[in-house]
């Protein structure tokens, strides 16, 4: 089988240690304004069918740091640029990769109406011009 290193090797220890974790208290949820964060690791793609998904979905799965504390954060694996994933895929691209990686993550407004920017990828877009 040929290497791709699109492919993620599972770390079981890693995966045992997660089933031990407890309820949403230990998952990330961006608040309003700016949220500070720090990439643990590169992420885990997965599938999931979600309560709130017709069908199966892909999701990818970050250890992050926010505010000193060890989180999950867990979101769709979206196909647009402007998308969570589109955002973070695009910032990683130019950073070569996301693991130790400080961002601001900016959240504005609730429900259908949230915009999230990274406010990162601007800057980096702006050293490009």
């Amino acid at each position: 089988m040929a290497n791709d290193s699109s492919n993620k090797q599972i770390i079981w220890g890693d995966e045992v240690e997660n089933l031990s974790e407890g309820g949403d208290e230990n998952y990330f949820k961006p608040e309003s304004g700016s949220n500070h964060i720090t990439f643990l690791d590169e992420g885990v793609i997965y599938e999931d069918e979600k309560k709130y998904d017709d069908e199966p979905q892909q999701y990818i799965k970050f250890k992050v740091e926010v505010d000193g504390e060890e989180l999950i954060w867990d979101i769709r694996k979206g196909t647009t640029p402007g998308s969570k994933f589109g955002q973070i895929a695009r910032y990683a691209e130019k950073k070569g990769g996301l693991e130790n990686e400080e961002i601001t993550w900016f959240k504005q407004g609730e429900g259908v109406e949230t915009n999230h920017v990274l406010m990162d990828l601007e800057d980096e877009d702006a050293m490009k011009e």
